[in-house]
């Protein structure tokens, strides 16, 4: 790895360390203490560290003219006070979890901001982007409300990385940012991660879609897309069979396709396209939970690409299915043990 990227991925991951400590020590500091009061603490620690930096830094602290009085008020208002009612009112009525999944969305809500106020005119990239974004965020959370009252062996995580699309159009290695940052920081701290269960396009599926088929794949596939595809590489064949077992211990109505690479999928390209693929050449066991997207998705990338369009009872089933798959891995402590 070069050293620019091996500063991105500390980076990142420090990043990603603070960000989770914000929300699970506020978590605990918000059922403590009202929220007012601890909104007040926290910016008087926080303007205390700013006051002791600058000095340590030897920063000076310049005056505000008053023409500019009106626009730091509203600037510390909104994003300070009003900021920090709504994030620490919010933290005490929910999950760190759901928190932090919803503060993901920052990027997507500017964007429809920006888009009702006439700012910006997204593209179809940019809807299919949001549509997928809200449909994962939907299955994560309800997944992490689903199995918050239950205690397990393993430490379970609940991520929602970015990124994922590619950068340039013309070069298929430049997406998945968010999660080879994340694969990359796991493998470099010693994480021993036993499975990764990723989320990608789940919502479009139907008895009257038509299923295509991307070139090179080995085994005989529905021509119909009612199914939701299990992707996974020789080495995570377990993962693919606890999803599998999962869907017919619980019955639930899921047709599932099972499709099994060699190597990292190296020989199949579109088995690389989501956020598994860097945990594979991280050496971590990962598979994709998929409705194969533009192979299926007519909307896929097109502004057509609507929440109206998915099948929320099928996206309902997979997450049934993902939880019952994580039940088995992440090993379900019996309450009455």
């Amino acid at each position: 790895m070069g050293q620019r990227n091996l500063r991105f991925a500390v980076v990142m991951g420090l990043h990603t360390l603070i960000s989770a400590g914000t929300y699970l020590l506020g978590k605990a500091a918000a059922d403590a203490i009202p929220t007012l009061a601890l909104g007040l603490l926290r910016f008087l620690i926080a303007g205390a560290g700013f006051l002791l930096l600058a000095k340590f830094r030897g920063l000076e602290l310049w005056s505000v003219a008053k023409a500019d009085w009106r626009a730091y008020f509203w600037a510390g208002f909104l994003g300070v006070a009003l900021n920090q009612v709504a994030f620490l009112g919010g933290l005490a009525l929910t999950l760190p979890s759901h928190a932090a999944l919803l503060y993901a969305l920052t990027p997507t809500m500017v964007l429809l901001l920006a888009w009702v106020r006439g700012q910006e005119r997204p593209g179809p990239r940019k809807l299919g982007g949001l549509a997928l974004a809200f449909s994962g965020v939907a299955v994560l959370l309800e997944l992490s409300r689903a199995l918050a009252p239950l205690s397990f062996e393993r430490t379970v995580h609940f991520i929602g990385v970015s990124l994922e699309e590619n950068a340039h159009d013309d070069d298929h290695d430049s997406g998945t940012r968010g999660s080879r940052a994340l694969a990359d920081f796991a493998r470099s701290n010693g994480w021993d991660l036993t499975a990764v269960l990723v989320l990608e396009s789940v919502g479009f599926a139907g008895d009257d879609v038509l299923q295509t088929v991307p070139p090179g794949v080995p085994i005989a596939v529905p021509e119909v897309g009612n199914f939701i595809a299990v992707v996974g590489n020789e080495r995570s064949r377990e993962l693919s069979d606890a999803v599998v077992r999962a869907v017919e211990a619980h019955r639930i109505k899921l047709p599932h396709v099972v499709l099994t690479v060699p190597g990292n999928g190296e020989m199949l390209p579109d088995s690389r396209r989501s956020d598994h693929a860097p945990f594979w050449d991280e050496g971590f066991r990962a598979v994709m939970l998929t409705d194969t997207t533009n192979f299926r998705n007519p909307n896929y990338h097109r502004s057509t690409d609507t929440l109206a369009t998915l099948n929320l009872g099928f996206a309902a089933r997979v997450c049934h299915a993902t939880a019952g798959a994580l039940l088995e891995l992440a090993g379900v402590i019996d309450p009455a043990n």
